[in-house]
């Protein structure tokens, strides 16, 4: 027996971490407010899943050991294993009443309930078990639900079952309208959350800390280049950027861009030219092209409403996440996917998710795709008109470095809202 109660207190302390109940729902605005799906990434763990726009999602400590959905119906128990308290969590559809009852090993009733409630969202608490195991039944008269809980408690009293005040539920309800489901997702404070927001053309990208209860409001914006490519973008402090490259063949007015996969040709451009990485076109879609910096300079690569960034606009985003030391780190994608081992400092924490595109040199030569990205900016060097400045990131660091290259290199483009 001591056996089996320290197992369930070791169990107990690798779920708990640091305990949290937290619930997020989602708004749209801008051009659309119809969020299709929301797909969420903890970029701390590494983890996912993909809710539908009208779920609510119920960050959790410890996921529940036992769920079951039935009909519309889906009951949480957290934390399980519980130690003083654990509570009981689901959604009604209609006005009933809910019996609650727990029994012990031999099926002698502990604790029995009754209930009436209305529609929406109902969270009861359980405290007073004794350590062991339970069968808790929650049912009305048009569903039921059975399973275990498991108690690790070593704090004898009277057991009881609280339901969590009206009003509390009320607002849940009105603040998670049209909620179709609750859907579990472990997290431990501190972690930074990814929520990447779809709706029809749309997309947009939020990351947040969660501390509390929250309503995450995406705006969503056209990004829609001359190809018509549809962009996800991001807000990072007041400026609104393309969260990836860009990989548009036309300008904004529907004028082809000259592709240009010859290494002597791309040597000798002092004109508009675009290639892509090692003039392979399945490079398109994760790294987007390289363009000179005379295409850049026509002020049509972009879409429409959206610009390079001048030196001063990348100066006010590096600033912004506490200067050039450490900012690449809170650009970078995290991982190796895209980026050399050990991809240094990357954290991401801003979604702006920066890739290793590589370049395309004045010579016409390729190189560094994996170690490095580079992107333009608009501005020019006015001392040396062959020149102009960019930002570069490495796998190997954790600084955002402004460098001032040759106008005839090819780097990628990030576009910023006008």
């Amino acid at each position: 027996m001591k056996t089996f109660i320290f197992l369930l207190s070791l169990m107990f302390a690798i779920f708990k971490l640091q305990a949290q109940d937290y619930q997020i729902s989602f708004t749209g605005t801008g051009q659309s407010t119809t969020i299709d799906s929301v797909h969420i990434l903890n970029l701390t763990q590494g983890t996912s899943l993909t809710l539908n726009g009208s779920d609510l999602l119920h960050l959790v400590s410890a996921l529940s050991i036992y769920s079951l959905t039935t009909y519309e119906n889906n009951v949480q128990i957290y934390p399980n294993p519980m130690s003083k308290t654990s509570k009981i969590e689901f959604y009604n559809s209609h006005p009933a009443i809910v019996c609650i009852e727990i029994f012990d090993v031999l099926g002698k009733i502990i604790i029995r309930i009754n209930k009436q409630i209305g529609q929406g969202i109902h969270i009861f608490e359980v405290s007073g078990l004794n350590s062991g195991v339970y069968t808790l039944n929650v049912f009305t008269s048009d569903w039921k639900y059975s399973n275990k809980i498991i108690s690790i408690s070593d704090n004898s009293g009277i057991t009881s079952i609280k339901y969590l005040n009206s009003n509390f539920i009320s607002k849940q309800v009105n603040a998670f309208k049209s909620i179709e489901n609750i859907v579990q997702m472990q997290y431990n404070d501190g972690e930074i959350l990814l929520f990447t927001c779809y709706s029809n053309n749309y997309s947009t990208i939020v990351t947040l800390v969660p501390t509390g209860n929250n309503n995450i409001v995406f705006e969503l914006l056209s990004c829609t280049d001359g190809d018509n490519n549809d962009y996800t973008v991001v807000t990072i402090g007041t400026q609104t950027w393309m969260a990836e490259n860009l990989k548009t063949t036309k300008y904004n007015d529907g004028n082809l861009i000259p592709l240009v996969t010859n290494s002597t040709s791309w040597s000798n451009l002092t004109t508009p030219g675009y290639c892509w990485y090692s003039n392979d076109v399945s490079n398109m879609n994760i790294y987007g092209a390289l363009y000179n910096w005379y295409t850049v300079n026509t002020g049509n690569l972009c879409p429409i409403g959206w610009h390079v960034p001048s030196y001063t606009e990348w100066n006010t985003l590096i600033n912004y996440l506490g200067g050039q030391l450490i900012a690449g780190g809170k650009l970078k994608e995290i991982g190796t996917l895209h980026w050399t081992s050990p991809n240094t400092g990357a954290i991401n924490s801003t979604g702006f998710s920066a890739l290793a595109g590589g370049f395309i040199n004045k010579t016409g030569c390729f190189a560094s795709i994996h170690n490095s990205g580079l992107w333009w900016c608009s501005s020019e060097i006015v001392s040396d008109t062959t020149s102009a400045d960019c930002i570069g990131m490495s796998y190997s660091i954790i600084e955002c470095d402004p460098q001032i290259q040759y106008k005839k290199y090819g780097f990628s483009v990030r576009c910023v809202g006008n």
